[in-house]
């Protein structure tokens, strides 16, 4: 039997099952779901029973326990065959390998927000697969699957806060990595460095960060320029592939990515030499789309 029906409300759900599909929880009944059959089962085993010999359905079924505290378990029945519906992408389990993927970034501290959002803008131009559906109960599940905030420096949701509670764990251990710690804007007696004061400035060759000018410049404020700057390839493949949306044809979308990807990895110079025939072409045939 199916049933299109929706509800904007669990409880007007749970009715519907009650009434219309004749299954209740409370007396511990269970009626055949085929259509023209409506045997009633007291337990599972026999309407198990009765779908193998009746309806050629064998139901394949597991049982699993779960101890809640030190030896007390409850126990659980799952049933791994289902009937009158599709596998659906969403009811799906992320796989192994995106699991991880996803714990790396959580294990860095990126917010959930804006995990969940690289991922959905990466949906564009691929198939779409369990992956782009994860929900913020997927992630908090492998935050605590993966011990995730056992690893986070993060104390508060102030970063003013959360530097200074992290500073003062650190200096309850015994191989406490930080020397001296001052907050920007405060004076120390001690050491007499005044609220602008630095202790040390720390020279830099390298610096690499996202598409945004802030880190970057606020760096060279403090510390001074650097030799050279990089930017971040997860951040630069994740803006590129944001704004293909713009293009509208997914063939013609595969192929620009798949050359940009190429230009990105290239690391000689002199193979990035068609700057002249762009020049040509721009110049050339541009104008002439219509020929």
């Amino acid at each position: 039997m199916k049933c299109n029906t929706s509800f904007s409300k669990k409880l007007n759900l749970i009715k519907h099952i009650r009434h219309e599909m004749q299954i209740s929880t409370s007396k511990g009944k269970l009626i055949c779901s085929f259509e023209e059959c409506n045997k009633i089962f007291s337990s599972f085993k026999t309407y198990q029973l009765h779908l193998n010999i009746r309806h050629m359905v064998d139901i394949n079924n597991d049982t699993l326990n779960f101890e809640i505290f030190e030896d007390h378990f409850i126990q659980g029945f799952l049933a791994n065959t289902h009937l009158w519906h599709q596998n659906e992408i969403g009811k799906l389990r992320l796989t192994t390998a995106d699991r991880a993927q996803l714990a790396g970034k959580l294990s860095l501290g990126v917010p959930i927000q804006r995990v969940l959002n690289d991922v959905r803008d990466s949906a564009e131009g691929s198939t779409l697969n369990r992956f782009h559906l994860i929900e913020k109960r997927d992630l908090h599940n492998i935050k605590r699957d993966y011990n995730i905030n056992k690893c986070l420096t993060k104390r508060h949701e102030n970063d003013f806060m959360s530097v200074q509670l992290w500073a003062k764990q650190l200096a309850k251990g015994s191989n406490n990595p930080v020397s001296y710690f001052k907050h920007q804007g405060q004076d120390d007696v001690t050491t007499q460095l005044g609220k602008d004061d630095f202790f040390g400035i720390i020279k830099s060759y390298i610096f690499m960060s996202d598409d945004e000018p802030e880190f970057y410049n606020a760096w060279c404020s403090v510390m001074g320029p650097v030799s050279k700057q990089l930017l971040c390839t997860w951040h630069v493949l994740r803006s590129w592939n944001k704004n293909l949306s713009k293009i509208h044809c997914h063939e013609k979308k595969a192929i620009v990515f798949k050359t940009l990807k190429s230009l990105l990895y290239e690391t000689d110079e002199k193979s990035l030499d068609t700057a002249d025939f762009g020049n040509y072409f721009v110049t050339t045939y541009s104008s002439r789309i219509e020929k």
